[in-house]
C-alpha cells in the first residue's frame, strides 16, 4: 500500500513528546559538561 506524501509527513505526538525529551536531555547534559570542563560540545 503507498502512503501519501502528507502521510509521510504526519508526526505521532509520541514521536514528538520523544524528540522534545531527547532536546531537554541534551540541553542539560551539555549545561553539566560546559559547567565541568568549560566546553560544549553535546548540542553545538
Amino acid at each position: 500500500m503507498a502512503h501519501s506524501s502528507k502521510q509521510k509527513k504526519h508526526r505521532s505526538g509520541f514521536q514528538e513528546f520523544g524528540e522534545e525529551v531527547e532536546r531537554t536531555f541534551k540541553g542539560i547534559g551539555g549545561d553539566l559538561e560546559e559547567f565541568f570542563t568549560g566546553k560544549r560540545t553535546i548540542d553545538r
